[in-house]
């Protein structure tokens, strides 16, 4: 009807970014400014779209275009802090998530992300300060209990990190990794069952990162539970095949379970991916000296050692693949007749 109302482009900026459709957004943009050249909106909108691109330093340019235009342009700090966060400027975006809450320091996610970043920049007390914050504007919110329990846990209160985590899983079930925490707590304690039934409890989300899945995984082959450890190696791998630590740690799963010739292939698969990997090796070596086949532990004995010639365990196992060789010799020597 009217192809001269700039709002129309501004908001399928929005629209478009939403969508996934970033190429569209950025057309809209620049029909945008064919209208009104300087648009604080259409500015803040298109740094989220590049943002979203990992276009880092167009999304900056982008944000401080609008902080010129409108410096008290909601959110605008905040965002300019995640972009110098995703370049690693960390006192720089800390800088701006400051300068964000100066005008609305209620707002629970700038004071979370600050938080996460005085985690990452090493300032832990500050860190827990926010967090604090955080929950005396919002006493149940789960992300700033789990950070605390994180913290606790990291300064060795297993007694605070377990009551963090415990307020997490009784107000979302589902948080993320909440209750491998607690499951990793109560292994350290020397409380089976409780670790079980945490860990399980984890295992049954569906969604998970890998790193997270990676502990699971790990602490599920701890506890003796090597299906539910397979359950969640595969689910790395379906995601990402190329994972050369979730392929090990499967071959380490396979070979705990007697299932000798499903570990090597998937310890060698690991070594394709990462051929100097030297925990595969070491695995390899003693897979192949439970199958008593000496040529091939040696050779990746060998392999391993060129690595790290100075690990004990592997030089304990050199020391084992020898006297097993020499028994297993000794065993097929032809015996002579006493006459």
């Amino acid at each position: 009807i009217d192809g001269s109302i700039e709002a129309s482009y501004c908001h399928r900026i929005v629209a478009y970014s939403e969508k996934g459709d970033h190429e569209r957004a950025e057309e809209m943009f620049y029909l945008a400014r064919q209208q009104k050249e300087k648009c604080p909106f259409c500015f803040y909108h298109i740094g989220n779209s590049l943002f979203a691109r990992g276009m880092f330093d167009r999304a900056l340019w982008c944000w401080r275009q609008v902080v010129e235009m409108d410096p008290d342009y909601p959110q605008v700090h905040a965002r300019i802090g995640d972009a110098c966060w995703a370049k690693g400027q960390l006192a720089e975006a800390r800088t701006n998530f400051i300068e964000e809450l100066r005008s609305n320091p209620g707002d629970i996610d700038v004071l979370l992300d600050l938080g996460e970043l005085l985690v990452e920049m090493g300032d832990r007390m500050a860190a827990a300060e926010k967090f604090r914050q955080v929950l005396e504007l919002q006493p149940e919110e789960c992300t700033a209990h789990y950070h605390l329990g994180e913290l606790a846990r990291e300064a060795g209160d297993l007694r605070g990190a377990l009551e963090q985590f415990r307020r997490v899983v009784k107000k979302d079930r589902a948080y993320p990794s909440a209750h491998l925490r607690l499951a990793q707590i109560y292994h350290e304690q020397g409380a089976r069952s409780e670790s079980l039934y945490h860990a399980n409890c984890e295992l049954a989300q569906q969604q998970h990162e890998e790193d997270v899945l990676l502990e699971l995984g790990n602490l599920l082959m701890d506890l003796g539970q090597l299906g539910s450890a397979e359950v969640a190696f595969n689910r790395v791998l379906a995601a990402n095949p190329r994972c050369a630590g979730a392929r090990h740690s499967l071959a380490v799963t396979l070979l705990m379970a007697g299932r000798t010739d499903e570990g090597i292939e998937q310890a060698k698969q690991a070594l394709r991916i990462q051929p100097k990997y030297m925990l595969a090796m070491h695995n390899l070596a003693m897979a192949y000296l439970t199958k008593k086949d000496f040529a091939r532990a040696r050779f990746w004995l060998r392999e391993a050692l060129d690595i790290a010639p100075d690990d004990a365990e592997l030089k304990q196992l050199r020391t084992k693949v020898r006297v097993a060789r020499i028994v297993q010799a000794a065993r097929t020597l032809p015996r002579k007749l006493l006459g």
